[in-house]
């Protein structure tokens, strides 16, 4: 599996669980926080792995 592949993955499963967790905040406050974090950090990986745009 291609890196950029393998963060798409990463970053949806992230993202699922964000989902299941927001469903009692309350409760998993802290679980959010470090889930949100973990998201970041792949988003801004697979940010980073994309092309430059080209000029217009």
């Amino acid at each position: 599996m291609s890196e950029m592949r393998e963060l798409e993955a990463q970053i949806l499963e992230k993202n699922h669980v964000l989902n299941a967790l927001a469903k009692n905040e309350q409760a998993n406050r802290d679980a959010i926080r470090n889930v949100k974090r973990e998201l970041e950090s792949l988003l801004y990986k697979y940010l980073k792995k994309l092309p430059a745009a080209s000029p217009l």
